[in-house]
């Protein structure tokens, strides 16, 4: 089984048509989490297909809208940009980005981010933005009194750094 017929066996519609319709638009699986998976488009390289895995999840809608409400914001600049989605909701093209290994020394990312690691970020145009925001406080804080805050360099690197760094978060309160 390739990697879209999984997502393929959600949709509604006749199976032949949008395995096959799937397997002619993506490409390699670039990754996945609860409620989606993320594919190359190997006809259009500066992109990617987000596909819900999970009907109902709307974790793609949430993001379209989420994109939608800052992109003419100074915070447009941390967030990898939406291009598309379906009427659905069940698919959304985003920008796609250059994996991150870890966050580097200085870094500081607006408050609202609150799934901070580096899988959720991205290189793009030499600067590094969320590609996985779905999960935000940016919708609760609506976007007053948001102010960039460092981020743990440790993140990323190794188990025991990441329990080092939570541990020193919470003895900085």
């Amino acid at each position: 089984m390739r990697d879209y017929e999984k997502v393929a066996d959600l949709a509604e519609g006749p199976q032949t048509v949008v395995r096959d319709t799937l397997g002619l638009l993506c490409g390699k699986k670039l990754g996945f989490g609860c409620y989606r998976e993320v594919f190359e488009l190997p006809w259009m390289p500066a992109f990617v297909l987000k596909l819900e895995t999970d009907a109902g999840s709307f974790h793609n809608v949430l993001e379209w809208e989420v994109w939608r409400e800052i992109k003419d914001s100074k915070w447009s600049g941390y967030f990898a940009p939406c291009e598309a989605i379906s009427a659905t909701g069940a698919a959304l093209l985003m920008r796609r980005t250059r994996p991150i290994k870890a966050f580097p020394e200085g870094l500081t990312l607006p408050s609202f981010f609150q799934d901070v690691k580096p899988d959720n970020f991205g290189l793009l145009k030499g600067r590094i933005v969320c590609h996985d925001y779905s999960i935000s406080e940016l919708i609760r804080s609506n976007l007053r009194g948001t102010k960039v805050k460092p981020v743990s360099t440790h993140i990323g690197r190794d188990r025991r750094d990441i329990v080092a760094a939570v541990g020193d978060a919470l003895k900085e309160g």
